[in-house]
């Protein structure tokens, strides 16, 4: 059967409860991971513009071989700029207290209740039953909802490498040599 805590605490041990903590750590983790990912996939689509090849043959004839990187073609990179972490927690918690005496007088065998004037200054035996009452009662009830939310742009390649990927992918053109 599932043993669902929350339910035996109270609401601010149950908010003290809370992983927010863990949760900004591991948010903080899947975040670097996802960028080295992302850095990862704009390194291959570099290499791979370098390694593409296009032959352009001019008017005289001649053959001049270019990448892609060289015709201006660039990996397109992205960074997070922000992230939010949205945490949406309903609580109530009601706490009910009540106190009641009841009573009821008998005034005699069978005879109907009697209202004395104020002024009545007469002796009148009577009894009282008294049934006094208290209870306190609990209601808690709590939900939650939680959000990430992230944002990325587009950032361009580091300059120096795509000079080194242009370099070391340099093409020999006839006027080369």
């Amino acid at each position: 059967m599932f043993d669902n805590k929350v339910l035996k605490m109270s609401p601010g041990e149950a908010l003290l409860d809370a992983p927010i903590a863990d949760m900004v750590q591991k948010l903080g983790i899947a975040i670097a991971e996802a960028q080295l990912r992302m850095d990862q996939v704009g390194v291959r689509i570099a290499t791979m513009l370098a390694d593409a090849r296009v032959d352009f043959t001019d008017a005289e004839g001649n053959v001049t071989t270019k990448n892609l990187l060289q015709l201006g073609f660039l990996p397109t990179f992205y960074h997070f700029t922000e992230t939010t972490i949205e945490v949406k927690l309903t609580m109530s918690m009601k706490v009910e207290e009540g106190f009641s005496i009841t009573g009821s007088v008998d005034l005699g065998s069978g005879s109907p209740p009697v209202e004395l004037p104020a002024s009545d200054n007469r002796a009148v035996m009577w009894g009282v039953a008294i049934d006094v009452g208290y209870h306190r009662k609990y209601e808690f009830n709590m939900s939650g909802s939680s959000s990430i939310t992230t944002k990325m742009v587009s950032v361009p390649a580091p300059t120096a490498f795509l000079d080194q990927i242009r370099a070391s992918t340099q093409v020999a053109t006839p006027s080369d040599g």
